[in-house]
């Protein structure tokens, strides 16, 4: 039950989604785009590569045919960066077409050392492991298109949650722990009932991220984020959804993050934020993915 009326929730779903269009004016938008099969047939005349990925697009729990897959992109145009599976294994009515697919890509790269897995699985072939696309671009980059939230109070210094999946009760006794014995306000980005911060678009959650003195999450870009913008975060696994933690592995093994994970055993400063390990090692990881793109498109 919520604070507000009908024509109030409305007209706060209208606001976010405004929100998420107004962040389409950063995009560099193609020459054509696919609404009928038509656009299909351009699209493989005009361009001499089509590339697919990244956030789960291959997740066939989702529903995904393989249009995801590039199946009306002829082979030698077919490329895929950081494509991600979001899973750790295919399941058996689903193998024949990913296999099919995959052994028809030109160049075949994933997010996660379980998505490499299942390419060796099905295909035999190996494929390369890539950071996200997010990863790609510098803290300054990414501050450029930040937006600062309209209505909300920033007085006080905050937690950031952001809970895709259940909130536990365990979940929520440790932000309340958190926010006594550092003297923070709560933003709850996931709640309704917050109808200021729920109105916000990928903008907002940048700025959010950037600026909160911890995050706790069960999100992956919202690691991604905190990584980024130095920021301490404690991840938490997802309740309620399938399993995302093969995303996390990744992103955590590669980047030294493992003592962010609330589970991992390892001995952690909850306000501790000494990335100095992890961006040394995205150097490392954006020369690769570069060096990739380069040999898959030819250039």
């Amino acid at each position: 039950i919520f604070r507000f009326t009908r024509d109030e929730y409305q007209k706060l779903c209208g606001s976010k989604r405004g929100a998420f269009l107004r962040f389409k004016n950063y995009f560099f938008w193609s020459k054509y785009s696919i609404y009928s099969v038509s656009d299909r047939n351009k699209i493989i005349e005009y361009y001499d590569y089509v590339s697919v990925g990244s956030d789960q697009i291959w997740n066939v729990l989702w529903g995904n045919t393989d249009t995801y897959f590039l199946s009306f992109v002829p082979p030698e145009k077919r490329v895929s960066y950081a494509a991600s599976f979001g899973i750790t294994s295919i399941a058996e009515d689903k193998r024949a077409m990913v296999r099919e697919n995959l052994l028809k890509f030109k160049a075949i790269s994933v997010r996660e050392k379980a998505g490499a897995k299942i390419v060796k699985e099905l295909t035999g072939r190996d494929a390369t492991v890539l950071v996200d696309p997010t990863l790609m671009l510098d803290k300054e980059e990414w501050i450029k298109i930040e937006k600062k939230p309209r209505r909300v109070d920033f007085s006080k210094p905050y937690i950031l949650t952001y809970f895709l999946g259940q909130k536990t009760e365990r979940m929520e006794r440790d932000v309340k722990k958190q926010a006594e014995e550092n003297g923070l306000q709560v933003f709850n980005l996931m709640d309704k009932q917050e109808k200021a911060l729920y109105a916000t678009g990928p903008s907002e959650f940048i700025y959010l991220i950037h600026h909160a003195t911890l995050v706790m999450t069960d999100s992956f870009h919202a690691c991604v984020f905190s990584f980024l913008f130095g920021k301490p975060f404690l991840l938490y696994e997802r309740v309620g959804s399938c399993d995302m933690m093969s995303r996390m592995d990744t992103l955590f093994d590669t980047f030294d993050l493992r003592r962010k994970y609330v589970d991992s055993g390892l001995p952690n400063e909850v306000l501790e934020c000494d990335y100095s390990v992890g961006y040394k090692n995205l150097e490392r990881e954006r020369k690769k993915a570069i060096e990739f793109l380069k040999s898959a498109l030819e250039l």
